[in-house]
């Protein structure tokens, strides 16, 4: 038909996934959003030689990503929300990082945040659906043995980067203005208990497995074990989990080349807010092309913070993903509703 797509605009991604090729309308100002906000963040924490605290920024800059690729009336309010959400997720995870007990500490913690944010996001419709960034906050800050000193710093920080990202956002719509509304929040799930019941499930058993094995990062296993439920359906949560381990081997391919060139922190941070800027482009496309670039993005940051040696970072990112996604495959197929059989 005339004025239609053309035949390479879409093709068909992992699992039959329909793949747009070519950003997603808007996303290019998330991109520039979310890069300038990690840059600002980062430089600031170089400046006064904290970098340990890099990945608190980065829970910040997550604020950027939620209410809608274009400026609308009111976003500020929704990025608002959810950074206030994001760093108080990062706060009640650094305190438990304190603690000699954060280890296992951090399991309930997460599973709790798990639950709570598949439902709200369910309620309130959040864009991007589903878990994943809280979850990301709240393993990530408890999984770092910070010094009691430093407790307050990481929501601080992390309030900070989310208030920069609110202005930057609110500076779009004063210059880019639109009175198109906000997109309607979709359909409520019926089934969301079930799904807070599996994202709960899920990211217990995955982080009890990997603590118990001595993991390095056990809520790198919570994190995959979420990833599913940012979708509704199960042939898409399974999709999700095929596409987190494929995405993740590749990218992992990546970051060894980034981490093996011992860059520098000012380059360091360049390319990381590179990275940012990619992954806005692509994750429109296809989740599992996202994560080509979003695993080394997580690999320098955490690089930046706490560096480890990296044929020891790689090999527990990849072993825990694979714990994950293999977990919470097995929730997404083994928690169902019971149905009482007609005529028993």
């Amino acid at each position: 038909m005339a004025g239609g797509p053309g035949p390479l605009h879409h093709v068909r991604g992992v699992l039959g996934e329909s793949v747009r090729v070519g950003p997603a309308p808007g996303a290019h100002r998330v991109a520039i959003r979310g890069s300038l906000v990690l840059l600002v963040a980062l430089s600031t924490l170089l400046v006064l030689d904290r970098l340990d605290l890099a990945i608190a920024a980065a829970f910040g800059a997550f604020a950027s990503l939620y209410g809608g690729r274009r400026p609308a009336p009111g976003r500020w309010r929704t990025q608002a929300w959810m950074g206030a959400l994001l760093a108080s997720c990062a706060a009640v995870g650094a305190v438990v990082g304190a603690t000699p007990w954060r280890a296992w500490l951090a399991i309930p913690l997460v599973a709790a945040v798990a639950g709570l944010a598949t439902w709200a996001s369910d309620r309130q419709g959040w864009r991007p659906p589903g878990p994943f960034f809280l979850v990301f906050a709240a393993g990530a800050c408890a999984s770092v043995p910070f010094a009691p000193a430093d407790v307050p710093l990481v929501p601080l920080v992390a309030a900070a980067t989310a208030a920069t990202a609110v202005l930057l956002g609110a500076l779009e719509q004063v210059v880019l203005p639109t009175r198109k509304p906000a997109p309607p929040h979709p359909p409520r799930d019926p089934r969301i208990r079930w799904q807070v019941v599996r994202a709960v499930v899920a990211v217990a058993v995955a982080g009890s497995l990997a603590t118990a094995i001595g993991g390095d990062h056990p809520y790198w296993a919570m994190l995959a074990a979420v990833v599913p439920f940012a979708v509704s359906h199960a042939h898409g949560q399974l999709a999700r989990g095929v596409q987190r381990v494929v995405g993740t081997v590749l990218g992992l391919g990546v970051a060894w080349l980034l981490l093996a060139a011992d860059l520098p922190p000012l380059p360091t941070i360049l390319v990381a807010v590179a990275l940012q800027a990619v992954v806005e482009l692509v994750i429109g496309w296809n989740y599992g092309i996202g994560l080509v670039a979003i695993t080394p993005l997580a690999m320098l940051l955490v690089h930046l913070a706490a560096p480890i040696p990296v044929d020891a970072l790689l090999t527990s990112r990849l072993l825990e993903t694979v714990l994950g996604v293999v977990v919470g495959s097995l929730a997404v197929v083994a928690i169902r509703p019971w149905r009482r059989r007609v005529g028993s």
